[in-house]
């Protein structure tokens, strides 16, 4: 099978634009804090609901813009490329981009086998065997909403306090585990990480805003991030079948997709992107359509329209 693109093309379309991924990082903040603004401003239990999971969502956007930081697609200049996303996504949700870049790379290699550090945390679970009933896969998902799985945590008696603590500090760091994957912390990282922390909450406190912090920052990070990342995950490795491309899916997102799980800046189209990872979130859609004139890439890929609604229905009897 061939899937190519001709060479001039696929280097033009491989370009970083910083001022793109700016533009990207500005747009996410600027749309978090209008949000905090009007739900702060209408303080009650439904504008903080609604809101929590409003920016969860847009999180979630700038999550796309650090994945292009992990190619080093968001400069040429890798330095600034770490920087940007550093200051600006992973620092403010308590990781950084070097853990996240050391077993994504991995994932691309070695995609959906024992060696890819993402899915072997998900090959045994029974969450994502696929074709599942509607009832089960809703009780799957759901239960990643407003920290449900937390409390089943606490609330199991099989499991020790170590492991309890251990399981809330990763839905807390908002990484994916790393126990498959050789990884020593670099001291220099993990210090800019606390010391940007530490001194944003100090700033916080001192200007009387510490718990809007809470509420409308980690809140949506702690209790709805894991909810897109679960559907997320599904959407882009899981119930495809076994003679596509890849073992991946591009969905074209719909409306609800884009407000409510945050997956924009052409995320979705993971195929796409795993094809030809060289190139920026911006630049994708116009990879899709080139890709789309080759008959090897459309007879084979798995496309999936309607967004999540189109995945769940390729996930359920």
């Amino acid at each position: 099978m061939k899937i190519n693109i001709d060479k001039h093309t696929l280097t033009h379309l491989s370009k970083p634009n910083i001022f793109i991924s700016l533009f990207q990082i500005c747009l996410e903040y600027m749309l978090i804090f209008s949000i905090i603004f009007l739900a702060a401003n209408y303080l009650n239990p439904l504008t903080a609901l609604l809101a929590i999971i409003l920016i969860g969502a847009r999180q979630q956007s700038l999550a796309a813009v650090a994945h292009d930081g992990v190619h080093y697609l968001v400069s040429k200049n890798k330095k600034l490329n770490d920087i940007v996303t550093n200051i600006f996504i992973y620092f403010p949700t308590f990781s950084s981009q070097k853990k996240y870049r050391t077993f994504h790379i991995l994932h691309h290699v070695k995609t959906n086998s024992d060696d890819d550090p993402d899915y072997i945390n998900k090959k045994d679970n029974i969450e994502y065997k696929f074709p599942q009933t509607r009832i089960v896969f809703f009780k799957n998902i759901f239960k990643y909403v407003f920290g449900v799985h937390y409390i089943s945590m606490l609330c199991n008696k099989s499991k020790t306090w170590k492991q309890k603590f251990k399981y809330i500090l990763k839905g807390f760091a908002g990484i994916r585990p790393l126990e498959k994957v050789k990884y020593k912390e670099n001291k220099k990282e993990l210090f800019a990480t606390v010391s940007f922390n530490l001194a944003l909450i100090s700033l916080l406190v001192l200007t009387g805003n510490f718990w809007y912090y809470l509420l409308f920052w980690v809140c949506p990070f702690f209790l709805y991030i894991p909810f897109i990342f679960r559907i997320r995950s599904i959407c882009e490795h899981f119930g495809i079948k076994k003679d596509k491309i890849d073992h991946s899916r591009t969905m074209y997102p719909n409306l609800f997709d884009r407000i409510f799980l945050g997956l924009n800046w052409n995320l979705t189209y993971h195929l796409d992107h795993h094809l030809f990872p060289s190139i920026p979130s911006y630049n994708v859609k116009k990879l899709h359509a080139l890709l789309l004139q080759n008959r090897d890439y459309k007879d084979n890929a798995q496309i999936t329209e309607h967004g999540s609604y189109g995945v769940f229905k390729e996930c359920t009897l």
